[in-house]
């Protein structure tokens, strides 16, 4: 990563109040923060940028949060994976684990 370059930020959500308050918190700080509503276009940047966190909500219509966090691991091994949710299961918890 080139020494003036920001750290990219992705956040990926379908509430879009929920991203744009996330996004918002994120941009506070020193980092590059991309948003979208679309798990696919999420992994596209993820993809074809060096992209050091992805933030995702859990429970998303295209793709779960923990299926994009698995694709992000397998494309990009070194982007660190948070995935955020209002649902608290144990059924959640280790889905997440076991697919990102």
């Amino acid at each position: 990563m080139a020494a003036n370059k920001l750290p990219v930020v992705v956040c990926v959500d379908d509430d879009e109040a929920m991203l744009s308050t996330v996004a918002r918190c994120l941009r506070r700080e020193a980092f590059d923060v991309r948003s979208t509503l679309s798990a696919s276009e999420a992994l596209g940047w993820i993809a074809a940028d060096e992209i050091a966190v992805l933030v995702s909500d859990y429970d998303m219509p295209e793709m779960t949060g923990a299926q994009l966090a698995g694709h992000a691991r397998r494309v990009r091994p070194e982007t660190v994976r948070i995935l955020l949710t209002g649902q608290r299961s144990l059924e959640t918890a280790i889905d997440g684990i076991n697919q990102g």
